[in-house]
């Protein structure tokens, strides 16, 4: 079951990478950690795969990571100063949440959307995805490539006035 969540945000995270890099960004190039296609592209800044390695500009790609879903959530001040730390640490790849599914809005906590009663409505406020902006341009700042992650597969506390995986995070 782990395996089949695994495989599921990893697709999600390679197509949302060329989305985000084609749509969302339009003064300027991010390059994320991977995108659909395949082959060492020797002009490309994304990282590719060809025979399970990873390659940028036709180089094999060997890198650190680690996950930090909760950076949206924090002041721009110490997300800096979290990827200047994660960059002095040899850190070159960080998978962030790219979602934030609430059933309201919530009090001092960013959010990307809100789901009810059957309609969405999307926070491009500074409590929404203008927080992923900023931690999407500080990993820039600090030449760190972004897993974007588009849904949490992961159940958590249960909420009797919402059906369950009705929320991609499943707070509600």
């Amino acid at each position: 079951m782990l395996s089949l969540k695994l495989t599921v945000v990893t697709a999600l995270a390679l197509l949302v990478s060329s989305v985000v890099k084609a749509s969302t960004i339009p003064s300027g190039r991010v390059d994320l950690i991977a995108r659909h296609d395949t082959g060492p592209d020797t002009n490309s800044t994304f990282v590719t795969t060809n025979n399970g390695q990873f390659f940028i500009g036709g180089q094999t790609f060997f890198f650190s990571g680690t996950n930090a879903y909760w950076l949206q959530s924090l002041s721009d001040g110490d997300i800096d100063l979290v990827f200047s730390m994660m960059s002095d640490n040899g850190i070159q790849v960080v998978r962030t949440w790219a979602f934030s599914d609430v059933a309201q809005a919530p009090n001092g906590r960013p959010y990307f959307q809100i789901l009810s009663k059957g309609t969405q409505t999307i926070n491009e406020g500074p409590s929404g995805l203008q927080r992923l902006d900023k931690v999407v341009a500080i990993a820039k700042k600090y030449g760190i490539r972004l897993i974007l992650t588009m849904t949490n597969n992961w159940t958590s506390k249960p909420n009797p006035n919402i059906p369950p995986g009705t929320l991609s995070n499943d707070f509600g």
